[in-house]
């Protein structure tokens, strides 16, 4: 009987301390104010590469997203086909490319 005495004193213990009101509101990590969030040039640095990083990651349009703007313009040429570089030789381009 006191075996059950103590876990019910633990469950009971546990269910007060989940209670409090500042552990539901928490802010969330991975964004911020925008007043707040580019004071600096260092800060809009650190903002330009952030975003040119997940640009060029292949879960956004692919690594060659970075490409397009200049093999369309003409500032760069590919040479041949292959190498995953199709779509921007041939500037055929669709959904599943």
């Amino acid at each position: 009987m006191r075996k059950y005495t103590i876990y019910f004193a633990a469950l009971l213990f546990l269910g007060f301390t989940s209670c409090k009101k500042d552990f539901l509101d928490v802010k969330p990590t991975n964004s911020g104010d925008a007043p707040t969030a580019i004071q600096t040039a260092a800060d809009a640095k650190v903002m330009i590469n952030g975003l040119m990083s997940k640009m060029t990651s292949s879960d956004y349009y692919g690594r060659n997203f970075i490409l397009y703007g200049d093999v369309k313009g003409g500032d760069l040429t590919i040479i041949s086909q292959g190498r995953g570089l199709d779509a921007l030789y041939t500037f055929n381009h669709s959904k599943s490319c």
